[in-house]
């Protein structure tokens, strides 16, 4: 059910620009710039929504890149359980849920991953949306030190999902290497007694290994 949740269109993956005689001069400026950073940022054609949906940038003047972050939070509270939050963190059992994302824009990759998620997370932070309140009372209720970020390895065949786990002290820029992005990264909130129902890959055997 998680892998149904956050499965992404094959098509879409196949449909990548691969070819950088399509991109625009500050495009490709991006992809280069991400790739001397390890990191390997793919392309999708205009009439995609994530092609639209992304503002990340190259800044000149800085000589950063600035990432448009979406955050998905897996464990966003339904309407059904909110009443009940210290017994659903008691319990090691899935949680009635209904996914909730967010996208943070143009966030510069110096930034510390936990302080972006901070407006999300800490109870001090005040939310706007009342309904996005509602839905993350869970992830607020637990903390920081309860919730996991999770990054999901492309090129990986379907309903075979993998994941990295981040570093919430780690900057974006750090997190991203050695990962490839298509469009803007999409970060997994889950927290922390779900984290077993995903894939994990285990990044220090794989250092070791190569």
């Amino acid at each position: 059910e998680v892998d149904r949740t956050l499965d992404n269109s094959g098509r879409q993956r196949r449909a990548i620009i691969n070819s950088k005689n399509f991109l625009p001069k500050w495009l490709q400026k991006l992809v280069r710039e991400a790739r001397q950073r390890g990191i390997n940022l793919k392309i999708m054609p205009g009439g995609f929504k994530r092609r639209k949906q992304n503002t990340s940038c190259y800044m000149y003047s800085e000589k950063v890149i600035h990432w448009d972050i979406e955050f998905k939070f897996i464990h966003a509270l339904d309407d059904k359980v909110v009443d009940n939050l210290d017994q659903l963190l008691a319990e090691d059992l899935p949680v009635s849920h209904s996914e909730f994302s967010s996208i943070s824009r143009r966030v510069c990759e110096d930034t510390p991953l936990s302080s972006v998620l901070s407006k999300y997370i800490d109870s001090n932070d005040s939310v706007d949306d009342h309904e996005e309140n509602r839905k993350l009372l869970l992830y607020r209720k637990t903390g920081i030190t309860g919730i996991s970020v999770l990054y999901r390895k492309e090129n990986v065949a379907e309903k075979q999902h993998k994941y990295f786990e981040l570093d919430l002290n780690g900057t974006i820029g750090h997190n991203l290497v050695r990962k490839t992005v298509i469009e803007f990264p999409t970060f997994l909130v889950v927290l922390n007694q779900f984290k077993h129902l995903f894939d994990i890959i285990d990044e220090k055997a794989l250092k070791v290994n190569t």
